[in-house]
């Protein structure tokens, strides 16, 4: 959730944070992020994008241009806009993360080389792949977290719907048609 109040500690570096209560949620979906990030934000602070202060601003101007766009079109065609659920999302590029992404609420972590292209440098199927995992992502804000299957025999479905609207999500965005193998 977004800080509601920032408080420096007396004699010291350090800051308090307090954040607006989140809505319920299943506890899988609590994560907690601690680094030392710069961001690329809009202007109302909804949509950010957090990396490496050496390659945030130059590498991360992509999906920080086409993320929103991806989130809006599923928003629209899911017919529940995302930002009823939570006020914002961010996207955080982790150098070495194992996983290769995962969906927290409004907070959703990357390997670095997921969400960060350099221009005229990276391959178009990996940046169309990058997008593509966003859109699987953002698509388990709607299948995972609104609707929760009951039991984890069902979690299948979930992914499922995710890979289904990984590329559906990308063509909304582009009226393309991609499928990454």
């Amino acid at each position: 959730m977004p800080v509601s109040t920032s408080v420096e500690i007396a004699n010291s570096d350090k800051v308090t944070d307090t954040f607006q209560q989140s809505p319920p949620m299943p506890t899988y979906l609590v994560g907690f992020a601690v680094f030392e990030f710069n961001s690329l934000s809009d202007k109302d602070g909804k949509f950010r994008v957090w990396g490496r202060e050496d390659v945030v601003k130059t590498q991360g101007q992509y999906i920080f241009d086409k993320g929103p766009k991806i989130l809006a079109a599923l928003s629209d065609y899911m017919g529940f806009d995302y930002y009823k659920m939570l006020p914002k999302m961010d996207l955080v590029a982790v150098p070495d993360f194992d996983a290769g992404a995962m969906e927290n609420w409004g907070m959703n972590t990357y390997r670095e080389n997921y969400i960060f292209f350099v221009s005229g440098v990276t391959l178009n199927r990996h940046i169309i792949q990058g997008l593509s995992l966003v859109g699987h992502v953002f698509s388990h804000h709607w299948f995972g977290s609104i609707v929760t299957a009951a039991r984890w025999d069902f979690a299948w479905l979930n992914e499922a719907f995710g890979r289904y609207n990984e590329y559906f999500g990308l063509h909304l965005v582009t009226k393309r048609s991609y499928v990454v193998m």
